[in-house]
């Protein structure tokens, strides 16, 4: 790993790295597969498998570059942003993509607080975050029909890709200071644009069809607390 940290002024920070990691003896089966553990934690199941060899194979390589106002005059900012490649290799010596491979993430954090007087303070912060899709394993319908249940095209394993996630959060607040107690009120609004992030597809058996499962799509957190 290569990095590069530098605070080029009081309030501002860039930091980079460059990055490449070879993983060995990762466990998959021990005859001509396409599994391996590297993909595991992808999903919420976790797959019921036995009789594995440590013989699999892998990579990761990419940029990751961060920028940072540290908060001052009011106001701060993250930027950061991962462009990488993950790629592996299960029992069947076949070079895959991983679960994980998006091929990039960007994020931003930033707030702004308005101070109306000395006691009463407004704030704004939001989040945002914009990466590729997630891979996935397509489902084989005409198979999943024929055996009345979930069958997987796993020669096209982590092949495909769903659409690029995005999701941005708002959370504007009111702060008063009395003489020796804070109380602060928030309202956290969850993907504010309400986009569509797809989570899964799964085989409907009863209509014998392929349903896609979405995300979060709106959410709406008001919070209200008291500082000593």
């Amino acid at each position: 790993m290569l990095a590069y940290d530098n605070n080029f002024s009081t309030d501002f920070r860039l930091k980079t790295e460059l990055y490449y990691q070879y993983i060995y003896n990762a466990p998959v089966r021990n005859y001509p597969d396409y599994f391996s553990v590297l993909n595991l934690g992808a999903d919420f199941n976790s797959p019921n498998v036995s009789n594995l060899v440590s013989k699999g194979t892998g990579y990761n390589y990419g940029l990751e570059i961060t920028l940072e106002k540290f908060y001052s005059k009011g106001y701060y900012f993250l930027l950061t942003s991962s462009l990488f490649e993950s790629k592996y290799k299960g029992s069947d010596g076949i070079l895959r993509n991983t679960a994980f491979n998006g091929n990039y993430v960007f994020n931003l954090l930033g707030g702004k607080e308005f101070k109306i007087k000395q006691k009463h303070i407004l704030s704004l912060d939001i989040r945002a975050t914009y990466a590729g899709g997630k891979r996935y394993t397509p489902i084989d319908l005409n198979a999943s029909i024929a055996s009345n249940t979930e069958v997987r095209n796993v020669s096209r394993a982590y092949q495909l890709q769903y659409t690029p996630y995005f999701r941005m959060d708002v959370k504007p607040g009111y702060r008063y200071n009395a003489r020796k107690i804070t109380h602060e009120f928030t309202i956290d609004i969850q993907n504010v644009s309400r986009n569509l992030n797809v989570f899964q597809q799964t085989y409907d058996i009863t209509n014998k069809r392929i349903n896609t499962d979405y995300q979060l799509r709106f959410f709406v957190i008001p919070q209200y607390r008291v500082l000593f």
